[in-house]
């Protein structure tokens, strides 16, 4: 597949952005420790990087993971019980400090993007291309355009993004739907469906340690899972392009299905109007037009000209 000729008409200064969204804490160390692999035996992964805490004792360790979790006041343990001293207390300060500061910031790890990206291939330089490997699918799919979807997702990474990502990591979610977590912002329900659907991929997810109650989102907050979790994702859109009639996608067609944004409606003149739409835009379009509908896969080239996902996801190729 030609990408590199695709990609030519695209630059990273045409990123358009989400409106509503922004784009995943301090020190350039700290920002790409964000994503940190997951434990192998707690319930909780190493998530958030509160710096070097392994000056301190495991009970400040402890206390600082758990600093957000409310207690009742008449549990409340003794300060010695808890192991605070003066040095804790600093270590607990901070921590409250940067997480506070980084959800009142639009983009969280805006300028982060390419350690976060190295944190994937740190056990394996080559990670992107072995996980390409497990899928027959995507024999002609460039690991360039899988590391693209990821960058984009990243710029768009927002605080509401960082708030569900923090609740992840100590096993909850937030809300009503099912968020998207992680680097590749999937949802757990997608890593189930990948594992029932690809058995490689769930032993290279057992492979790592992620087994049993709550290992989906455990693995999704886990950089080094990102690039099999990635490619899994984009076996999973070749297949359904395939149902869809598309049996040869084009590079359009595969940046567009990893996060549809288009709707089309009739113009009253026998054709169609293809729009990108977001959040209240969808609804007010929709009260002029009843027979909006959103586009899910690109079969119309219309459909991926007008989408603001396959611009930024194109741009991205120029910097993988």
């Amino acid at each position: 597949m030609a990408f590199e000729n695709s990609a030519e008409q695209y630059k990273p200064s045409e990123v358009h952005q989400r409106p509503g969204t922004a784009a995943l804490l301090p020190s350039n160390h700290e920002y790409q420790q964000f994503f940190k692999p997951a434990s192998q035996t707690g319930s909780q992964p190493g998530f958030l990087d509160f710096g070097q805490t392994d000056i301190y004792s495991d009970k400040t360790v402890k206390l600082a993971q758990d600093i957000q979790v409310p207690m009742m006041p008449n549990l409340v343990p003794g300060p010695e019980q808890l192991g605070i001293t003066k040095e804790t207390t600093i270590v607990a300060a901070e921590i409250a400090w940067k997480l506070g500061t980084a959800l009142s910031k639009e983009h969280p790890i805006e300028g982060q993007e390419e350690g976060l990206m190295a944190a994937t291939t740190a056990s394996d330089p080559k990670a992107w291309e072995h996980a390409a490997s497990n899928f027959p699918q995507l024999a002609d799919v460039s690991p360039s355009l899988m590391k693209a979807y990821v960058r984009n997702e990243l710029a768009f990474y927002g605080r509401e993004d960082l708030a569900q990502d923090i609740a992840a990591s100590a096993g909850e979610s937030l809300g009503i739907t099912p968020p998207t977590l992680g680097m590749a912002q999937i949802t757990v329900k997608g890593i189930d469906e990948f594992e029932k659907k690809y058995p490689q991929f769930r032993a290279f997810l057992e492979s790592k340690g992620y087994s049993g109650p709550g290992h989906e989102m455990r693995a999704l907050l886990d950089p080094e899972c990102v690039p099999m979790i990635v490619a899994a994702k984009t076996a999973s859109l070749v297949d359904d392009l395939h149902k869809q009639g598309i049996e040869h996608p084009t590079l359009e067609q595969l940046a567009y299905a990893y996060n549809p944004d288009v709707y089309s409606y009739s113009d009253g003149h026998g054709g169609h109007e293809y729009k990108t739409l977001y959040q209240g835009a969808i609804y007010a379009s929709k009260a002029q037009h009843w027979d909006q509908q959103k586009e899910y896969y690109a079969k119309d080239r219309n459909v991926w000209d007008n989408s603001d996902e396959v611009r930024n996801v194109l741009s991205w190729l120029n910097k993988v």
